[in-house]
């Protein structure tokens, strides 16, 4: 019938980001693919299936330390900094990675699931004094000041630092009772 009524447990959608070519941008992964582990094959498919992205670069960061992942369609798959085989980096909701483009500047494209399923919250673990590549879970922007669509929890005391990648450099903010950047300025 055309008046049936259609209801879904969760919300499905896509979200384009810009990848330009030739240089790192600080990207997060905004969606659950699905497929269990959001791995990278996944999430940016163009790398492993469009020529033009072969060598492209994923940096993550655990431990104190990056993690180098080269897609290299000839062999075909995922090579480590010295060129050997390595397995697939994962990519869930809310994890901060870098991406080096070596094909043509695009538009990368995620599609999934929006997380977390409705009425449920939303969460991203931060281990205290250790520093993590992070991104909200949710598809949105915002500032990290405990409003907004973020509800980034902070308080008086807390020492948070927020760096950011922009056109091929960092920007540093720092919090502390309020916002300041690199030279202390608010």
């Amino acid at each position: 019938s055309s008046q049936a009524q259609v209801y879904s447990q969760n919300i499905v959608g896509y979200v384009n980001i810009a990848a330009p070519a030739g240089q790192f941008v600080l990207l997060a992964n905004p969606l659950d693919v699905g497929d269990g582990s959001n791995s990278a094959n996944n999430v940016i498919s163009r790398m492993v299936t469009d020529p033009a992205y072969d060598d492209s670069v994923i940096l993550t960061f655990s431990g104190g330390h990056y993690a180098y992942y080269q897609y290299d369609q000839g062999t075909p798959g995922w090579l480590d900094q010295n060129g050997h085989a390595t397995t697939t980096p994962l990519l869930p909701p809310g994890k901060g990675f870098f991406f080096n483009n070596n094909g043509a500047s695009t538009n990368f494209t995620f599609v999934g699931t929006v997380i977390p399923a409705n009425g449920v919250s939303n969460s991203v673990p931060i281990t205290a004094g250790a520093n993590v590549l992070i991104g909200s879970v949710l598809p949105v922007g915002g500032v990290p000041d405990g409003t907004g669509p973020l509800h980034f929890p902070m308080a008086d005391g807390d020492a948070i630092d927020l760096i950011t990648f922009v056109g091929g450099h960092y920007q540093f903010y720092a919090y502390d009772g309020r916002w300041v950047d690199q030279n202390d300025s608010p």
